[in-house]
Order: C-alpha cells, then structure tokens, then sequence
C-alpha cells in the first residue's frame, strides 16, 4: 500500500508559480521531469504538470506516490 512505499499523495506537494520567476520555465513543456532547489538548497525532482501564459505548475510528489505496489520476484538460488 502507498503508506508502505512512497507514501500518499501530498497536495502541498503540487506548486504554481509565476512563469516570470523562473528564468527557462517558458520552455518547458507539460509532462517534462526537472531538478528543482529547495530554499535550503536541496535538489527535488518535479513533473510539470500544467502550464498557461503566465504560471506553471510542478508536482513535487515522488512518480509512484498514492500508489500500490506489487512486486514479481523469482528466487534463483537460496544457500
């Protein structure tokens, strides 16, 4: 279940901001992953998940958060 992986999906995780305050972001494009800077400096990766004229918004969410996993193994050798 998501709370065992990569936890839920966090809302406060999905950010817009003004496209004139980030210098390159009129490039991006919707779906596009980026590294973006926490104030502190630390490196977060981001989807672009909607873009108009004026604003762009990121999720911050990890890509497999809200979501169950299901893992298929196959055991080749136990000693």
């Amino acid at each position: 279940m998501p709370e065992e992986a990569y936890g839920p999906r966090r809302m406060d995780m999905v950010q817009t901001l003004p496209i004139a305050q980030l210098p390159g972001a009129e490039k991006l494009s919707i779906g596009q992953r980026v590294m973006l800077g926490t104030p502190s400096g630390q490196p977060l990766q981001a989807t672009v998940t909607d873009k108009s004229d004026t604003a762009i918004t990121f999720d911050m969410n990890h890509e497999m958060a809200g979501k169950a996993l299901t893992f298929e193994i196959e055991l080749l050798e136990a000693k």
